[in-house]
């Protein structure tokens, strides 16, 4: 009934994040902002108006880090370039459609970050 806790002790003294100068753990942000920012940027491409889903996207890459306010910046260029030649009018005016979500959702996340913490708290 001892090999209980023998095999946590040995999990415990064996896992990689005890050894680290800076461990892994606290690290994981960086591939997730990466992973949503890519799934929001691909499912803008898909939508063919703008939609929410992408803007849910963007609302969880700028939750794990604050990079992701690039992304409705990165939305707005995406819905600009892939219009067909049309008037310059018309590309700004779909930029601007698509990209409005997912201004939306940084906002939110800005917001809900101000309400909690009293400051934006980014330094």
């Amino acid at each position: 009934c001892r090999t209980g806790p023998w095999t946590s002790l040995i999990v415990f003294l064996l896992l990689p994040v005890h050894a680290e100068v800076v461990p892994l753990v606290s690290r994981q942000m960086d591939p997730l902002c990466l992973l949503f920012s890519l799934l929001a940027l691909w499912t803008a491409l898909r939508a063919p108006r703008s939609s929410w889903v992408p803007a849910l996207f963007t609302l969880l890459a700028v939750g794990s880090k604050e990079i992701g306010v690039l992304l409705p910046p990165l939305v707005f260029l995406v819905g600009w370039s892939r219009c067909d030649p049309a008037p310059a009018a018309i590309r700004l005016r779909r930029g601007l459609r698509l990209a409005a979500p997912h201004a939306l959702a940084v906002a939110g996340v800005f917001a809900a970050r101000f309400a909690a913490l009293g400051e934006l708290g980014l330094i």
